[in-house]
């Protein structure tokens, strides 16, 4: 059967956090369900008037693939026409609506790290400063809302990456779901680990683990020997919690050679969430 995946160009990369890592495990999974996917990925348009548009008029979603790859897509479709359309992430989940406006008859299948409009109340909740202020107007707030609807109806099914999202797809309309459980993939190194050291590796501007990295940091004080080896990035983000938390020694975004070196001396892997989070590594 001739299938199509879409995806973000960056979200390809071989290296990278937990979209890139989500990415390729949904990849694995397809080409392990005897999918032959043709992989189709796009760049978000840079163009200084569309910047500005988004910028001056935010639409959630406008803006972010370009007129020409959606025409390359649909010409695609009415000449190979694909049986599946596999969408990865929200952002490509938007093309749903624009592929059934062009007749696509096949199936549409939204490839889901997480609701979009989940992080977006969280951040609004826990850590305000890790949203631009525009997303936290009530108009994107609806619109956005609004967009995760018209989607779901454009749909026929999602996968998901966490039991949770099952609710919020049900919530949001979705037709059929499925729960895929994350690849765990045994790389056995040395355990040596040292006394009251942990280890956390995040994306720091993100507002469920900025937050639950605040609350592990007040929590700290009450047991002044453990040392919180936080790995991740952005450094300003990372130096800040370091000189703010005297339990908490940030090492940086180091590399996945360093990352081996280092969690061998750990004696424990924690991932601090308190909430509902989206992305694929808040499903640890």
């Amino acid at each position: 059967m001739k299938t199509f995946f879409i995806s973000p160009k960056s979200f390809l990369e071989p290296h990278g956090g937990g979209v890139q890592w989500c990415t390729g495990e949904f990849l694995a999974s397809i080409k392990g369900a005897r999918f032959n996917p043709e992989v189709l990925s796009y760049q978000t348009p840079r163009e200084p008037w569309i910047r500005l548009f988004r910028k001056i008029l935010p639409i959630p979603f406008y803006g972010m693939i370009s007129r020409s790859f959606k025409k390359h897509i649909s010409d695609l479709v009415k000449n190979k026409k694909p049986k599946y359309i596999f969408l990865n992430n929200s952002e490509s989940a938007s093309l749903a609506p624009f592929l059934r406006n062009k007749g696509f008859q096949g199936k549409i299948i939204y490839l889901s790290h997480g609701v979009e409009i989940t992080d977006v109340l969280n951040n609004l909740r826990l850590a305000p400063s890790c949203i631009p202020s525009k997303h936290q107007r009530p108009v994107w707030l609806g619109n956005l809302l609004k967009w995760e609807l018209r989607i779901r109806d454009a749909l026929d099914g999602v996968i998901c990456v966490a039991e949770t999202d099952l609710v919020f797809e049900d919530w949001l309309g979705a037709k059929k779901h499925l729960f895929l459980p994350r690849q765990i993939l045994i790389n056995e190194y040395k355990w040596n680990p040292k006394r009251h050291r942990v280890g956390v590796v995040a994306t720091l501007n993100h507002g469920p683990n900025l937050h639950g990295l605040q609350v592990l940091g007040n929590q700290l004080k009450n047991y002044s020997k453990i040392d919180v080896r936080l790995v991740g990035g952005p450094e300003r983000d990372g130096r800040q919690l370091a000189s703010q938390y005297k339990g908490i020694t940030y090492l940086g975004p180091i590399s996945n050679h360093e990352l081996k070196k280092e969690a061998q001396s750990w004696c424990a892997f924690i991932n601090p969430i308190f909430c509902y989070a989206r992305g694929v590594s808040t499903k640890v």
